[in-house]
């Protein structure tokens, strides 16, 4: 078990800061280990306003700003990492060896990186050093794995986390590798979702719940009976459209076909994934079905739904993702409030769902620090 966890951010990029304040909360729902951010504070600080002042209770920052010019001025070298390693190694009690070393956006300085990676692994233990890749989407032409791949220098000296959450990335190389959930999953801009909604014909008054459909959910099953309920209960009021998204090689199920029939008026398609995916970021509540985990990266969320128009502390909203097989304590609950109330009472309905969405959310936000305390966790 490790004493602490101590990320270091070489360069202070916006999406680098909040990624690991993203992580916080999840980890402190399962660990009260201590947290420290290695970074240069100068740069830092102006990024970390707004954050509510608790989640700041039991983390520890060390100042590495560089000297003889501004930190834009100053490449990443592998000289600079050892630098950060040894002014962490001041500022950490020797009294509490044992700490998980996490290189937070790896992918922008991976040369200096993999140059002194045996240096760090030999003073700290590969098990304790990390490198964590903070794309949300890797491209086809260099996804995760074969980039990292063609760093042999790598493999045995570092633990790789990604978020490329296709099922056969593993290892990269010889390279271990653990998938994490992504904080950013749902998140589009507002005018992402405003040009969206004008697109399904959907107002803002209206609450868009979108089905990812998926022709092997065969009626009868457990997940099918559960997703029918949930969708029958959200549709009784009247301001909730139903969106139907899917994939171009696969029909939609006659199941969804006959219970959007029901709803005349309140359905809309919003075309093939990921050939046309504009339509997914009207969404409110993004419904996936099982086996479909990996449309994730499909649904180009993050960075991609902003949209050229995205600027620095632009709004955004977060789409409360729900995967057909997760969160079924959750759905159960809702659906079986729903039913005892009386008939026509849309508002408490309304009010029911807000909760189960602010719910949803909540459980996503601690996904991503459950899953990095849970990668960096020796398993006993």
């Amino acid at each position: 078990m490790h004493s602490s966890i101590v990320f270091l951010i070489p360069g202070t990029h916006s999406a680098s800061v909040k990624i690991i304040f993203d992580s916080i909360n999840g980890i402190r729902s399962i660990s009260n280990i201590p947290i420290k951010i290695v970074a240069p504070l100068n740069r830092a600080m102006p990024l970390l306003r707004g954050l509510a002042p608790e989640i700041f209770a039991g983390v520890d920052f060390i100042d590495t700003d560089p000297s003889g010019g501004t930190l834009a001025d100053i490449a990443v070298t592998s000289a600079h990492l050892l630098s950060m390693m040894q002014r962490v190694r001041a500022d950490i009690s020797t009294d509490a060896p044992g700490s998980a070393y996490v290189f937070v956006g790896v992918e922008t300085y991976a040369d200096a990186f993999i140059e002194c990676a045996f240096t760090l692994r030999r003073r700290f233990g590969a098990a304790s050093v990390f490198a964590l890749d903070t794309r949300s989407e890797n491209p086809a032409a260099c996804p995760v794995d074969n980039e990292w791949s063609a760093r042999p220098s790598l493999a045995f000296r570092a633990t790789l986390l990604t978020f490329d959450q296709r099922f056969e990335v593993r290892t990269a190389g010889q390279t271990p590798m653990k998938v994490l959930a992504d904080p950013r999953l749902g998140n589009v801009s507002m005018a992402a979702r405003r040009r969206a909604r004008r697109q399904m014909n959907v107002s803002d008054d209206d609450f868009a719940l979108l089905v990812v459909s998926n022709e092997s959910s065969m009626t009868g099953t457990a997940q099918v009976a559960r997703q029918t309920a949930l969708i029958l209960a959200l549709m009784q009021t009247a301001n909730v459209r139903l969106l139907i998204a899917g994939r171009r090689d696969k029909a939609v199920p006659s199941w969804l076909a006959d219970l959007s029939a029901t709803f005349p008026g309140r359905t809309r398609f919003a075309g093939m994934c990921p050939d046309d995916t504009g339509g997914l970021y009207a969404a409110d509540l993004l419904l996936i079905p099982s086996g479909e985990r990996g449309i994730s990266n499909l649904l180009c969320f993050g960075e991609n739904a902003r949209g050229p128009e995205a600027v620095e502390g632009q709004r955004e909203h977060g789409i409360a993702v729900l995967e057909e097989d997760a969160n079924t304590d959750a759905v159960d609950d809702f659906v079986q409030a729903v039913s005892l109330l009386p008939a026509q009472a849309g508002r408490g309905v309304e009010l029911l769902r807000d909760s189960f969405v602010l719910n949803l959310r909540a459980r996503m936000n601690l996904r991503f620090g459950r899953s990095l305390y849970y990668a960096m966790t020796p398993v006993r």
